[in-house]
């Protein structure tokens, strides 16, 4: 009978006597989160999970591994952007306009290209 695949895999590096952690695609997360948590160190938690930084116990280890992905996908960015919400014409005419662009930054010259 075939293993059920785990979301995540936490080997214990000899030398250190400490857990890594690598997240799988069958988490649920994207691609790009399950490679930026590729072989890393449970002491790179976030804050919020500041609890699970030091697991002594494989179990403590798969626990702090299931936190960390319900962490990742409550925080995760969404996946696309509503067009909707801003017109990048009103964008750009914030920033060109003299009047109107914020304190501090230099007026854009659009057909030079050029700032000043």
């Amino acid at each position: 009978m075939p293993r059920v695949p785990r979301p995540f895999i936490t080997p214990m590096r000899n030398e250190a006597k400490t857990f890594q952690i690598s997240l799988n695609a069958i988490s649920g997360l994207s691609e790009r989160i399950c490679r930026q948590w590729k072989r890393r160190s449970f002491q790179d938690f976030p804050l919020e999970l500041a609890q699970f930084r030091n697991p002594r116990t494989k179990s403590a280890a798969e626990a702090g591994g299931f936190a960390l992905i319900e962490f990742l996908k409550n925080n995760e960015a969404p996946a696309h952007v509503f067009s909707d919400k801003f017109l990048v014409g009103e964008y750009l005419a914030q920033f060109t306009d003299i009047e109107k662009s914020p304190p501090g930054l230099p007026f854009i010259h659009i057909f030079s290209g050029t700032a000043s």
